[in-house]
C-alpha cells in the first residue's frame, strides 16, 4: 500500500472518529464559512533511502497532518488521536508543533510529520 493510500485511509477514519472534515493539501470547503475544526495533509518530501544498480529501491515519504480548530480544548485530545491513528497504520512520528493563530479565520493550529517507508 502506498503512502497516500495509507494516509487517506487514516484521514477518513479520523474524520469519522473526530467528526471533522479533512482534505488533501488545503481545505477546499466554503472559504466564507470554514468549519470550527478541520484537518489537512500534504506530502512534505519523498527522498530515496536505498539504491541498487543505480536504481532507487526504497523511499521514505514524509507527510504532514495539520489540525485547525477554534476551540483551544481540542488540543487536549485530538492531537493524541491523530498521532495514534498514524502510528497504528504503520507510519513513524517525526515531530509535531503548533501552527500560529490564524487571525483571519480565528483558527489555532497543530501539525505533525510522519514517515512512511516503502520499497519500490
Amino acid at each position: 500500500m502506498s503512502w497516500i493510500d495509507k494516509v487517506e485511509e487514516v484521514m477518513q477514519g479520523l474524520s469519522t472518529q473526530l467528526g471533522i472534515p479533512y482534505d488533501f493539501e488545503r481545505f477546499l470547503g466554503n472559504k466564507d464559512q470554514l468549519p470550527d475544526a478541520y484537518m489537512v495533509y500534504f506530502l512534505v518530501d519523498d527522498p530515496g533511502v536505498g539504491w541498487a544498480d543505480g536504481k532507487e529501491t526504497a523511499h521514505e515519504a514524509r507527510v504532514q497532518a495539520s489540525l485547525f480548530f477554534r476551540d483551544k480544548r481540542s488540543m487536549l485530545t485530538m492531537p493524541n488521536a491523530i498521532e495514534k491513528a498514524f502510528i497504528d497504520a504503520g507510519l513513524s512520528r517525526v515531530g509535531s508543533g503548533r501552527i500560529p493563530y490564524q487571525e483571519a479565520t480565528g483558527h489555532y493550529g497543530w501539525r505533525c510529520d510522519f514517515r512512511s517507508y516503502e520499497r519500490r
